[in-house]
């Protein structure tokens, strides 16, 4: 049955389900909408309690679909006043012309300057270079950060290398002793690049998605199963 709640100021409607389930549960799915589900012994005051409790998380989760939708229904051309996302964040694209190809971020803009501001390949090219830039950075200071948590497995600084990948984050090679992350962790938020490295350097002690795999994974980051769910729903 369709509820309406106000949360953060708003009127927000939220579907709401009574089921043989011992918690209240809350899902918000990509279309933006609001799903509950409890037993019909747990009134509707303890419900919307619930909901007003948790109104941040569902405005956070309602925002960033909206942004995912945005950003997948329209392709980037690299124009100015197009929305681009750098580690979590969005920034609106100013393409100007300058005496070199470069690029870089000031409040809330990402400036890319290019020498021929009419060459579509030119400023994709140069704004790609620039996200690998950001994501090497930022991929090995993280790297190096966790890196004395395994030292005592893996007793050498591993090799870490960048490709593009759309299928995979990252991939560890451990008889190489050997990381490969993507360039599309360019616009993860910070924490999910910290996910997603603790995860291959778990992969040093246990090659598979063993058991043992999550356990350790859960020791270094209790909480990677919303990381990775919010990595999900970055559009590669």
């Amino acid at each position: 049955m369709i509820k309406k709640i106000v949360l953060c100021g708003r009127e927000v409607e939220y579907d709401l389900q009574r089921k043989k389930v011992k918690n209240i549960n809350l899902r918000v799915k990509p279309d933006g909408s609001v799903h509950v589900s409890a037993s019909t012994r747990v009134s509707l005051e303890r419900i919307e309690r619930f909901l007003l409790t948790n109104e941040s998380f569902i405005f956070n989760a309602i925002e960033r679909f909206k942004k995912h939708e945005e950003n997948t229904t329209k392709p980037l051309n690299y124009e100015s006043g197009e929305t681009v996302t750098v580690l979590g964040e969005s920034y609106t694209l100013s393409v100007q012309r300058g005496t070199k190809n470069l690029a870089y971020t000031e409040d809330e803009k990402l400036i890319l300057f290019v020498r021929d501001e009419t060459n579509s390949e030119l400023r994709k090219k140069t704004l790609e270079n620039y996200l690998a830039d950001v994501c090497r950075y930022e991929v090995d200071k993280i790297c190096r950060k966790i890196y004395p948590e395994f030292s005592e497995t893996v007793k050498e600084y591993p090799t870490v290398k960048f490709r593009k990948m759309h299928t995979k984050w990252g991939i560890c090679r451990p008889g190489r002793n050997e990381i490969t992350f993507s360039y599309m962790l360019a616009s993860a938020p910070l924490e999910c690049i910290e996910y997603v490295v603790y995860h291959e350097f778990c992969h040093f002690l246990h090659p598979n998605h063993s058991k043992g795999f999550y356990e350790c994974l859960s020791h270094f980051v209790p909480d990677w199963k919303a990381k990775k769910i919010r990595l999900g729903e970055i559009n590669t």
